[in-house]
């Protein structure tokens, strides 16, 4: 930004030049006063004239918008002798909301931001451009039928006369530095003697200092802790006059969370995690107890707490289905897609599965709306085998919807659902539609867009072939006999095809042997799926980060946040479901599985080993001492406290989750 109007500002040269040296390669950088008055006055010159030019209403106005993860800016400017000079600056901050808009969206509030922000220049302006470095915006204000904040923001911008220009970010510096993220402190590079002066200032190191000189400190509890710590720690005077530990400087306690934040928080240092972190504090400096502290900063910390996933991170342990008695009596139901689209415009598969026999219907759809998705259940389900008693889904809009619940209501089924981005709590048909997704593929590599032409076989091949947990085939288990395939028809003739009524003597005993395989299955399942598993409940009014799966259009999976919160548990529903406060705004369903959630380390105002005050008594008698709040912390408006006032509300009734028995 600076070099772009530097031709705007008389002796440039010789005013950026402690810059310039001190961003040499050949030199190890260092942040001195020079610099530091440097930067003030290139700041100062590109806000007053001669390169701040004064509107002139004669001529049109160029307007430069950007915005970033965190922040919008817009630079207003004018021509003056083929160039472009600064009219005005203004940028600010993204909320909470805005934050999480997609970049399209932020990029056009950007415009609509600092079109209002600039109104009274451009209300009686001639030619007005505006240039944005995001080329999808330009199609975006032709959408034929805007819907929300799009339909407002494209309302305001068409009662202003302007036109939209592309201008590559490469040209774009000016709006896009005002809009990157700021350092919101400088860290100052300490000299011996601002070490010295604060070892002074700390009460121990002081009179640690007098013990070493072979003063006696004034009696109390800062000199008994210097004579133990003299003692114990072999510390030592440097010729400097900087209180050491092995040679390395010994950190009071006012500057250990400047040089925590600059070796953790800062950019130059990564966010990386305790080892590397603590590697890199031991090599700079000395503190009582710095080990904890370094732990507790890092583990702590509420950017890493963010994206980071715990090495050890807990799951409950596995629950079990209820296990049905008959065919037909349970089923899952997913929707497996998008696929290629077929020459008959199909692109989703919707898949039934019968939890006892493991029967499959699938049915090839062009698009997933409720009507389609409830005809596919009446079609494929109902008029085939009968109504099931339960039917069992993800909480995707189609299965929620009010058309799919009245049909279960007219044919007495009861919907059960799952927790939200939880695959696990829907077993059989996500297990299938993998299985699906390996036999489909084996066939249409080549001409994708045929899977609609093989998907009856795979079908059949699924429904015919021995399922691993009943040993029976899903036809055998549903007709009391295995069936004929076409493979038959190439072997020699053989006896009759032998019932399974011959070996299990009736159907009834076939299904008891098929629900005895089902609930051994489960046995097993669950006692392997726990022996690696350490189960500890999350109790009640703990804070929790939520895991967040899903990713908004216009980001990365590889950037986004994996962890959002922190949340308050406030109720504990079943064995590893809990339902958890929610941000003021969020529509999100409140219910959450354990596995989605890790415990939240809330940050104290200072570590254990910085407080120069005696331990408070009810941590004495063994009671924890209450959690301190951390006025720096920026996420308390977020929790739902029980004496805070909720968000509002709509009137429309609201229908609380139904398990399906534990398996959540």
């Amino acid at each position: 930004m600076l070099g772009f109007y530097r031709r705007f500002v008389p002796h440039f040269a010789s005013i950026a030049n402690p810059l310039h040296q001190a961003t040499q390669k050949s030199r190890q950088f260092q942040w001195t006063t020079q610099c530091d008055d440097a930067l003030r006055k290139l700041k100062s010159a590109l806000s007053t004239p001669p390169v701040l030019k004064l509107p002139d209403f004669s001529k049109g106005f160029r307007l430069c918008c950007d915005s970033s993860g965190v922040a919008i800016a817009g630079v207003l400017s004018q021509l003056h002798e083929d160039a472009e000079c600064p009219v005005a600056y203004a940028s600010r901050v993204l909320n909470k909301a805005e934050r999480n808009y997609s970049t399209t969206h932020r990029e056009l509030l950007a415009v609509v931001w600092a079109m209002k922000h600039f109104r009274n220049y451009l209300a009686s302006a001639g030619e007005i451009l505006v240039f944005t470095d995001h080329k999808p915006l330009q199609g975006l204000l032709n959408t034929k039928e805007p819907e929300g904040r799009l339909a407002r923001w494209i309302t305001f911008l068409q009662e202003i006369n302007f036109k939209l220009l592309f201008r590559p970010g490469r040209e774009n510096v000016v709006a896009d530095a005002l809009s990157r993220a700021a350092a919101t402190r400088l860290h100052p590079a300490w000299s011996d003697n601002d070490i010295r002066v604060a070892q002074a200032d700390d009460p121990v190191l002081a009179a640690a200092r007098q013990v070493l000189l072979g003063q006696r400190p004034r009696r109390g509890k800062a000199a008994d802790d210097a004579e133990h710590l003299v003692r114990t720690e072999k510390l030592d005077l440097g010729e400097d006059g900087v209180l050491k530990k092995s040679g390395q400087p010994v950190i009071p306690r006012q500057l250990r969370q400047d040089l925590l934040q600059l070796l953790h928080d800062d950019p130059a240092s990564g966010h990386l995690g305790t080892e590397r972190t603590l590697a890199r504090v031991v090599s700079r400096a000395w503190w009582p107890g710095l080990k904890d502290d370094v732990q507790h900063w890092v583990s702590s910390c509420e950017v890493c707490q963010r994206r980071k996933v715990p090495h050890q991170h807990q799951r409950a342990p596995l629950q079990n289905n209820t296990v049905p008695s008959a065919p037909w009596e349970m089923v899952q139901v997913d929707i497996k897609g998008p696929l290629p689209e077929t020459e008959a415009g199909l692109r989703y598969i919707i898949c039934f599965t019968d939890v006892f026999s493991k029967w499959v219907e699938a049915t090839a759809v062009s698009n997933i709306e409720a009507r389609t998705v409830a005809d596919a259940l009446l079609r494929s389900v109902v008029l085939r085998h009968g109504a099931p008693e339960v039917i069992h889904s993800d909480q995707g809009r189609q299965f929620e919807s009010d058309i799919f619940q009245e049909l279960c209501r007219l044919l007495d089924i009861r919907k059960t659902r799952t927790t939200p981005f939880h695959p696990s709590g829907n077993p059989a048909v996500e297990r299938f539609n993998r299985t699906l997704g390996d036999m489909l593929a084996a066939y249409c590599m080549e001409q994708q867009n045929k899977w609609a032409d093989f998907l009856p076989y795979v079908i059949w091949a699924y429904n015919s072939s021995a399922h691993c947990t009943t040993k029976r085939s899903p036809y055998a288990v549903l007709h009391g006999c295995d069936p004929r395939i076409p493979a038959e028809l190439s072997l020699p003739a053989g006896g009759e095809r032998r019932l399974v009524t011959d070996t299990l003597a009736d159907a009834r005993t076939g299904l008891q042997l098929v629900r005895q395989r089902l609930q051994s299955t489960q046995r097993s399942r669950k006692q392997q799926y726990d022996k690696r598993q350490h189960f500890t409940p999350i109790q009640v009014g703990q804070l929790v980060m939520l895991s967040n799966p899903a990713v908004l259009k216009g980001q990365s999976k590889a950037l986004r946040r994996r962890w959002l919160g922190p949340y308050r548990v406030l109720e504990r529903l079943g064995p590893v479901t809990y339902r958890i406060s929610k941000p003021a705004g969020r529509r999100r369903s409140t219910v959450v599985h354990h596995d989605r959630l890790k415990l939240f380390v809330r940050r104290r105002p200072q570590p254990a080993s910085w407080q120069s005050a005696p331990t408070p008594p009810a941590a004495e008698a063994g009671r924890p001492p209450s959690p301190a709040v951390d006025p720096r912390l920026t996420w308390t408006d977020l929790l739902d406290e029980p004496t805070a006032v909720g968000p509002r509300r709509s009137a429309r009734t609201r229908r609380p989750p139904d398990f399906y028995a534990a398996q959540n």
